[in-house]
């Protein structure tokens, strides 16, 4: 019940300061960042402190949360010019699909103007980086993910 009673506080103090930096215009006007979480996945503190460190740069994002079907993420291309698709993989997809996970994802955005893909988590791990395209980054860290931004 403790992890919980703070893993709600420690939330709802991201929260309020996201809804802080979304009432500033944003300055970086060049990438436009799409956080989620794929199916199966509720972990989101990490995504949402990256959500948070993103808007604090003057980055625009748009943060759909947990359990998003890869199908669905799509329809997002056409919103602009340069998304940067974000995503965290604690438990879900599984060590033994997180690879095909990664290269179906990879498949749908190729032919956008200009893919990206950048995910970190623990289920990473399991995954060869030589066998991804570069358009698709794995990162080990937030602070890997911020020094990118």
């Amino acid at each position: 019940a403790h992890e919980h009673f703070i893993t709600a506080l420690i939330k709802q103090k991201i929260l309020i300061n996201i809804e802080k930096l979304q009432q500033i215009e944003p300055t970086s006007k060049d990438k436009t960042f799409v956080l989620f979480l794929p199916e199966g996945e509720i972990h989101d503190i990490g995504l949402l402190y990256v959500n948070y460190e993103i808007l604090l740069r003057g980055y625009k994002s748009i943060y759909l949360g947990q359990s998003i079907p890869q199908k669905n993420l799509a329809e997002l291309l056409g919103y602009s010019d340069n998304i940067c698709f974000l995503s965290y993989l604690t438990v879900a997809p599984t060590q033994e699909k997180v690879g095909k996970y990664i290269k179906n994802f990879g498949e749908i955005i190729k032919d956008y103007k200009n893919p990206n893909f950048w995910i970190m988590g623990k289920q990473t791990m399991h995954v060869d980086q030589t066998t991804l395209p570069e358009y698709i980054k794995i990162f080990t860290s937030i602070k890997e993910i911020t020094n990118n931004l």
